[in-house]
């Protein structure tokens, strides 16, 4: 029974890491999404 707990730690920071990558790569997404409707907003406002 000693390995159980070796089990749940291992795969709490397995999940972990995966909802911490997740979340920063969606956080960057929306950053360049935002990024490029700026940039299209601004070619339009000066007539590209």
């Amino acid at each position: 029974m000693d390995w159980v707990p070796i089990f749940f730690i291992t795969f709490k920071l397995l999940v972990l890491g995966t909802v911490v990558f997740f979340s920063i790569k969606s956080h960057r997404d929306l950053g360049k999404q935002e990024q490029e409707e700026e940039r299209q907003r601004q070619n339009r406002i000066n007539g590209s």
